[in-house]
């Protein structure tokens, strides 16, 4: 019986020695960079939101189911929507396909852009309605 348990802890010792791991997402810079981008991209829309409903302005996105949704609200319905493209672009990074692998950068890019743009469409409302 002992020298099954020693076979077994050897096995144990020498199979992950020769098994050589896979770099992980999580160690990729560009991945952490654009995930990155993205939630900032996100607070940013949301932070000029809460500017405009302070001064006036209303959400016509019936995703947030108020007219005037607090930070919280918005953040927690955005989440999931953010990590979803997160994970879908993590895995086309890892598609076998180099068509799909080249294009993991498409639903960060675009959740970013749509963001930003929103951030300073709530600017300008503020600015010209909501004197």
């Amino acid at each position: 019986m002992r020298i099954i348990n020693e076979l077994a802890l050897l096995l144990f010792l020498i199979i992950p020695v020769c098994v050589q791991a896979r770099p992980h997402w999580y160690g990729s810079r560009h991945f952490w960079a654009a995930f990155a981008i993205a939630q900032s991209a996100a607070a940013f829309d949301f932070e000029t939101s809460q500017q405009a409903f302070a001064r006036g302005a209303r959400e016509t996105n019936p995703i947030f189911m108020s007219r005037n949704p607090s930070f919280a609200r918005m953040v927690a319905i955005d989440s999931p929507f953010t990590f979803g493209e997160s994970y879908s672009a993590y895995r086309l990074s890892e598609s076998t396909h180099r068509w799909l692998r080249d294009a993991w950068l498409a639903p960060i890019t675009y959740d970013s852009a749509q963001h930003i743009y929103l951030g300073f469409h709530n600017e300008g409302v503020c600015r010209l309605e909501c004197k």
